[in-house]
């Protein structure tokens, strides 16, 4: 029979005429490779990309775009309209100066010593006595109902 030696380690020589032989697995390592085997399968298996999968990942791409550039057209939309709007304050603020402007110019120019003057003596009109002024009682709602013709006498 043959001389049978074991050699260990990774420096061992490999002779030509001896025999090696590996010692036994024991049965642990047996359920660990198993078990790596099956983890390699499921790691491929998960990395594997089918029909559905990019199909529905396209889907998806293609809605957030279709969102995003949604989101993208209202921020525009709000950004133009906040400058119209800016715009239109400012024009109403220029209108209101000069109407001020305008109104400090009319009473500056209105002179009512003229008016009267012209009141009683071109046209003839004289203030109210006393038997010519009516009296009434506010009413509530805000307005008067009136009843009767009013007279020009």
């Amino acid at each position: 029979m043959a001389k049978i030696r074991y050699i260990y380690g990774n420096t061992a020589e490999r002779l030509d005429n001896d025999v090696y032989i590996q010692p036994q697995h024991d049965h642990n390592n047996e359920k660990n490779r198993k078990k790596t085997a099956k983890i390699e399968q499921n790691r491929e298996k998960a990395l594997s990309m089918n029909l559905s999968y990019v199909t529905l990942l396209c889907i998806a791409v293609v809605a957030t775009l279709f969102v995003c550039v949604q989101y993208l057209r209202v921020q525009s939309s709000i950004s133009a309209n906040i400058k119209k709007i800016e715009i239109k304050e400012q024009e109403i603020a220029i209108l209101n100066i000069e109407n001020e402007a305008l109104s400090a110019n009319i009473e500056a120019h209105v002179n009512l010593e003229a008016i009267y003057r012209v009141a009683t003596e071109e046209l003839g009109m004289v203030y109210p006595n006393e038997e010519q002024i009516i009296l009434y009682d506010r009413v509530e709602n805000g307005y008067v109902r009136r009843n009767a013709e009013i007279s020009t006498e």
